[in-house]
């Protein structure tokens, strides 16, 4: 029987990618990252960082735009207007935390983003808990552990391991945790319930950008930790600044390679100059990881 999220992955999939998704070896499919999709060119999917072409009956899977349509209604339940304030942001995350990003032709208005039409491209990003991430996070746990900034490049597993982390400060360090779950992708909850186990201390805010969930969990939840994914903007880290006066630690991600490329960023070193952190985690490709102080 497929797990929830395997089960809502499948769902949104036309026909021909998910036969070919089925017919991959168990250990290949559990190494998948993304599927990727071209308009006039072969389905594929990224698996340990190379991109392997898709079969359907031993034949390649043509990528077409009505495929690209049929994948953002289903990803919508076919709701136009959904659809539309998705296409706004240029993703849809579905139940079970997988993110779809499209390309195609921008329709802009006053110079602004409005959505998307005559797609051309997709890129299924597969979600999935990472157990062993709590092997090389453990050792490095205790109730006084600082603020952290999580570091890597895309795809490396910044999110999943964010998500171990925020289970073991919850159920292990019984630390309260407020998460907010700007983009599904964490908990990934689904009416109300997590999709991936973030631990009985953790309070859930899904959906709400982070400056205004940080603000609302101060307020409310007396929370020990607040942790969100992916800092993105100078509010962000205002947020977190306010949320570091109150005595909260906190814990994020940021596209970053390594130190230098974070240092080489001007959004990263005004949040470095911040003082928020202390340690930064970096992950690797291969998904090791090393702990340093910031």
């Amino acid at each position: 029987m497929l797990r929830f999220e395997e089960a809502e992955l499948y769902r949104v999939l036309p026909e021909p990618l998910r036969n070919a998704l089925k017919s991959l070896p168990l250990t290949r499919r559990s190494e998948l990252e993304e599927i990727r999709l071209r308009q006039g060119y072969s389905a594929a999917a990224l698996i340990r960082g190379r991109e392997e072409l898709l079969q359907d009956r031993w034949q390649n899977i043509l990528v077409t735009n009505q495929m690209l349509e049929n994948l953002l209604a289903r990803a919508t339940d076919y709701s136009a207007y959904s659809a539309a304030e998705y296409l706004r942001q240029g993703f849809v995350t579905i139940a079970g935390g997988h993110r779809i990003g499209f390309c195609g032709q921008a329709v802009l208005e006053r110079g602004k983003l409005q959505c998307l039409r005559d797609l051309t491209s997709a890129s299924v990003r597969i979600a999935r808990a990472v157990p062993d991430y709590a092997l090389q996070l453990r050792p490095y746990l205790s109730p006084e552990l600082p603020s952290l900034l999580i570091i890597g490049p895309p795809g490396a597993g910044k999110t999943s391991l964010l998500r171990e982390l925020v289970r073991l400060l919850s159920d292990e360090q019984a630390q309260r945790v407020s998460l907010i779950d700007e983009r599904f992708e964490i908990a990934a909850c689904s009416q109300g319930r997590a999709v991936f186990p973030v631990g009985q201390r953790t309070d859930i805010l899904s959906g709400c950008p982070k400056e205004q969930g940080i603000s609302l969990m101060l307020r409310t939840m007396s929370p020990q930790w607040i942790v969100v994914d992916e800092v993105t903007a100078p509010e962000d880290i205002q947020a977190m600044q306010h949320a570091g006066y109150c005595g909260v630690r906190l814990a994020a991600t940021a596209h970053a390679a390594d130190r230098r490329d974070l240092q080489s960023r001007a959004l990263y070193r005004q949040l470095v100059a911040a003082q928020i952190f202390t340690k930064l985690i970096t992950i690797r490709r291969d998904r090791k990881i090393t702990v340093e102080d910031l």
